[in-house]
């Protein structure tokens, strides 16, 4: 239960920060990456104006280790964030959507309680919108482990084991 508590927590306060951006307006610039940064901080406790500048290798080795919940209720805050951010910040928005899909893999792949079809589907645009030309390495793994995680979970859902 301390699982799924936390990560139903990280979103609760996901959905009560994308409310304040969307009451902000669609051009109020300043005030939605405030809120962003804000939200990425209280959240995660980091800011993803400094993680712009970061390697996708860096960003990722921020949120691995430890508690899985954690992991997997931090990353997803923080792509979700990110995906947010490149919206309103257009220069860095193919880097923001790129290091914003590794770590939605991470937390697809750290997290079955995440597999739910709105998830799934926010993962789906996401991984749409960012141009195989920007595909690294990294990215791929990344994609591969949530792939596998998710087929592994629905597996575990179709065939269960003794009780």
């Amino acid at each position: 239960m301390l699982r799924k508590g936390y990560i139903e927590q990280q979103i609760e306060g996901l959905t009560q920060a994308m409310a304040r951006l969307l009451g902000l307006g669609a051009h109020d610039k300043d005030a939605a990456l405030k809120e962003i940064s804000l939200a990425a901080r209280d959240l995660t406790g980091l800011n993803p104006d400094s993680l712009v500048a970061l390697s996708d290798d860096s960003v990722l080795t921020m949120f691995v280790g430890g508690d899985r919940s954690r992991t997997a209720g931090n990353s997803y805050v923080m792509a979700r964030l990110l995906t947010e951010r490149a919206g309103w910040d257009e220069p860095n928005a193919r880097r923001l959507r790129r290091k914003a899909l590794v770590l939605f893999a991470e937390a697809l792949a750290q997290e079955s309680t995440l597999h739910t079809s709105d998830v799934i589907a926010e993962f789906g645009a996401l991984l749409k919108s960012v141009p195989q030309a920007d595909w690294t390495p990294l990215l791929l793994a990344q994609l591969k482990r949530a792939q596998e995680a998710m087929a592994e979970a629905k597996a575990d859902r179709e065939n269960p084991g003794p009780p």
